[in-house]
């Protein structure tokens, strides 16, 4: 698409309020790629991812020392309200979903009763969300070793802290049913595993069993009603041939968080800011059912996370 001189003048001569409103409606990787044009847009949407994300934190009652914690205790935020995030209006979350590393859990309850109002909950009164029902029940499956619920008295919303079985949180979020949940926010930035696929509205499905266990099936259809699509394979995505497990996007593919292909999205001020990822080394492979190629085969892989040490 080109623009003419009066167009770009126009933009440039809109005031920032203006500016943000248009760029509230764009998928954070089109806003990658709009901040790479210019200083002065690489400033703007900054500014614009920025303001999600502290909007988020708002939504639930958190106050701004939330982001000196989660850089001091290696928290994230991911789930159903990082996908709002990087895809605007596609999602409206109903909890957030806070991850630690293990044994962080008593740091959590301790900022949240000095800095909040948010009360712990007993055990059974709040469900897990539909992303985590799954493999709630297997640790070795899900990464997870223990929920927390607490709700806040007054706006009512709920927070999910989940403890994961590693000392590095993120390891759970690949572990996930789908890659359009593959997403997290650090005290400095957002990050996304498989950008461009959830730009399109579409995921892989993490799993290596021919019948689809039943939660995987009920996130499906939720999803589904949203606008999102969940694959079998890369090959469904564009129809396009690629060497499986050797493109990015391939469920087959082994990833890592610091490699090309994931979105590293520093929303701080200033230029040269380094997005902090908790750990640019976690490796993961997905669960997969099917080869890519024209001809549908079931040929199931079992995935993998990993650390390096």
């Amino acid at each position: 698409m080109s623009y003419t001189s009066n167009q770009v003048n126009g933009w440039h001569a809109a005031p920032v309020e203006v500016q943000q409103r248009v760029l509230g409606h764009l998928s954070v990787a089109n806003l990658g790629n709009i901040g790479r044009t210019s200083h002065y847009h690489y400033a703007l949407v900054k500014r614009q991812v920025r303001g999600r994300v502290t909007a988020t934190l708002a939504d639930w009652w958190l106050p701004g020392e939330t982001f000196r914690f989660m850089k001091d205790h290696n928290m994230v935020i991911s789930g159903s309200a990082v996908l709002a995030i990087a895809e605007p209006n596609s999602v409206v979350p109903n909890d957030l979903d806070m991850y630690v590393p293990r044994g962080g859990m008593p740091a959590v309850q301790d900022f949240l009763s000095q800095h909040t109002e948010y009360v712990k909950v007993p055990d059974g009164a709040v469900g897990l969300s539909e992303e985590e029902q799954e493999y709630a029940s297997d640790p070795l499956e899900s990464g997870v070793k223990a929920v927390a619920f607490f709700k806040h008295p007054t706006g009512l919303s709920v927070l999910n802290i989940i403890e994961t079985m590693d000392i590095v949180a993120t390891t759970a979020i690949f572990k996930f049913h789908s890659t359009f949940v593959m997403n997290y926010v650090t005290w400095n930035a957002l990050v996304c595993a498989y950008p461009k696929m959830t730009e399109d509205r579409v995921g892989l499905v993490n799993t290596h069993s021919l019948d689809l266990p039943s939660g995987l099936v009920r996130c499906m259809i939720k999803y589904a009603v949203r606008g999102f699509r969940l694959l079998d394979r890369a090959y469904d995505w564009k129809k396009e041939n690629h060497a499986c497990a050797n493109h990015g996007y391939c469920g087959r593919c082994q990833r890592f968080v610091g490699d090309e292909y994931t979105m590293r999205f520093a929303f701080l001020d200033g230029f040269g800011v380094e997005a902090d990822v908790i750990d640019s080394g976690i490796g993961w492979r997905l669960n997969s059912r099917y080869t890519c190629a024209p001809r549908r085969q079931y040929c199931p892989m079992r995935g993998f996370v990993e650390r390096t040490v």
